[in-house]
């Protein structure tokens, strides 16, 4: 069953930090980009799986002010984040998808979006731009639609309690271990 209606407020109201009141539909969240984005470059940057953990080479992260505006370029691959913290009680799980107005903006997020029960972070956001295009650090991006759970359970995983733009569990920003971005 999704939440709506008062029973959407207040569930907001409780385990969502930062929130924008205004932001309230009757159905779901909107949720707002947050000012540090990860971004990679075709032909420079690259994923690469090392003993089993993904290395980041070549991004770039940068920190906006709320209100930049940043131009995201077709086929980069940007990670994002919200800045509204979940706090996700065990009966409540999230969807996340990208607002209908970044889509007819060319923007894609690549739908990795689930809220577990008992989950706490920032969303994340997995981010292609079909054409080149801009966005607003601080405008709604995309939209999270609650719902309840047939039983009480709760996340416990490796990316509980994210903070930020968060790459893949385990994964290192190359450019942060010594001499790691030497063949970036």
């Amino acid at each position: 069953m999704i939440v709506a209606g008062t029973d959407l407020v207040s569930l907001v109201e409780r385990h969502v930090d930062d929130y924008d009141p205004h932001n309230i539909g009757v159905v779901s969240l909107d949720i707002r980009l947050g000012p540090k984005i990860l971004a990679g470059s075709p032909g420079v940057s690259r994923i690469e799986l090392e003993n089993g953990k993904p290395y980041y080479y070549g991004f770039t992260e940068n920190t906006y002010a709320m209100g930049d505006v940043i131009t995201l370029l077709p086929g980069h691959f940007y990670i994002a984040h919200s800045i509204e913290f979940f706090r996700m009680p065990s009966h409540v799980a999230g969807h996340v998808y990208m607002r209908s107005t970044l889509g007819r903006r060319a923007v894609e997020h690549l739908h990795a979006g689930l809220a577990e029960p008992g989950w706490s972070g920032h969303m994340t956001f997995e981010v292609t731009a079909l054409v080149e295009t801009q966005v607003v650090i601080g405008e709604r991006i995309a939209q999270v639609e609650f719902l309840l759970t047939s039983q009480p359970v709760n996340y416990d995983g490796n990316y509980n309690g994210q903070v930020g733009p968060t790459i893949a569990a385990g994964g290192i920003i190359a450019s942060q271990v010594k001499g790691g971005a030497a063949d970036a």
